[in-house]
């Protein structure tokens, strides 16, 4: 049994109901949008860059270090092993999953606007894709070992227990960017839905004007 619940804040009424429906169709635009080559020739490289970025910063700042100061085949090796652990290579299963869940959130986030975009829409999921890139850079940072990128910087504030701050720090900041991000497919899958089905529906009525008009004139 579905119940329809429902909370008034600020004059306006939440509908658990119409929320459900409201996810389900962004789910439905997502599907639209896979169908879309454009959709794919930003979704990959996308995935394989940003998913390589955050591993390599998962480290915090000791792979900067080191990435500066190998030469250009300790740099190439740096860069492949950080893209492997996209894949889960040599990776613990949950710091893993994490980072895996992010990229690929954030690359579907990218392919779906630049679809949108193809439709004309407007570019306000585009920042939201931005704040929740940068976020989760930010928090990047090993979720079971306590390091991050926020680290050293908190460590030049905190005398002591500058690990344990940055990773609640840093637990923070992901939970907040994988909200956003969710947000942001909701909305994006929606206005897809909304236009893709719209466009299909102005390329039928007009093939069935048209064959109208054919048959009209014979």
């Amino acid at each position: 049994m579905c119940y329809n619940v429902t909370m008034t804040s600020g004059g306006k009424k939440f509908s658990l109901a119409r929320w459900l429906d409201e996810c389900s169709l962004a789910l439905r635009g997502f599907l639209m949008l896979t169908k879309e080559p454009r959709f794919w020739l930003f979704f990959i490289p996308f995935f394989i860059i940003f998913g390589t970025l955050l591993n390599l910063l998962s480290g915090g700042m000791a792979a900067l270090n080191l990435f500066g100061a190998v030469d250009f085949s300790g740099k190439i090796k740096i860069l492949g092993d950080a893209f492997l652990n996209i894949f889960g290579v040599n990776q613990n299963f949950l710091d893993w999953l994490l980072v895996f869940a992010i990229t690929l959130l954030q690359s579907a986030l990218i392919g779906g606007i630049a679809v949108v975009w193809k439709y004309n829409k407007d570019q306000a999921s585009l920042q939201n894709s931005g704040i929740a890139a940068g976020l989760a850079i930010l928090g990047s940072g090993c979720p079971t070992c306590g390091t991050a990128l926020l680290t050293p910087i908190i460590g030049a504030i905190f005398s002591s227990g500058s690990y344990m701050i940055a990773g609640v720090v840093s637990g923070i900041i992901t939970v907040l960017a994988i909200l956003i991000v969710l947000f942001s497919l909701k909305k994006v899958g929606l206005d897809a839905y909304m236009l893709i089905t719209s466009k299909h529906r102005q390329k039928k009525t007009a093939k069935q004007q048209e064959r109208k008009k054919n048959e009209k004139s014979n």
